[in-house]
């Protein structure tokens, strides 16, 4: 996964649990993003022909029941699994549930902790 503070490539991680940190020199404002794919190595040529920097981070997705405090309980699952989460992108809706996707601290454990988290949610 690559992290990138206004546009520049700060690091590139090519393993977990793919964090990083960042230390300014100044009061500035830093704007940082993620792009998620399902296709590798056109997002990665695309991205280094537009001579960006940029990271990869395996996305952990669940469907969660669209309703209040659906999140948030998947959220404490993960919580009491100790799995830290980095991102939280809302994928899109199935019927009556809702894809998210996590970047976690461990995309293997995040996956058992979160595996009936859609029924978990009622």
């Amino acid at each position: 996964m690559a992290f990138y503070a206004n546009g520049n490539k700060i690091v590139d991680v090519t393993s977990p649990p793919y964090t990083t940190s960042f230390t300014t020199t100044s009061n500035a404002i830093y704007k940082f993003y993620a792009i998620a794919t399902d296709d590798n190595a056109q997002t990665r040529a695309a991205l280094t022909d537009a001579g960006a920097t940029f990271e990869q981070k395996e996305i952990t997705t669940v469907p969660l029941r669209h309703e209040p405090g659906s999140l948030a309980k998947a959220s404490r699952q993960l919580a009491k699994a100790g799995i830290n989460i980095e991102s939280v992108l809302l994928l899109g809706m199935q019927g009556n549930d809702i894809e998210v996707g996590f970047v976690t601290s461990d995309p293997v454990m995040a996956r058992n902790a979160l595996a009936h988290a859609g029924s978990a949610t009622g």
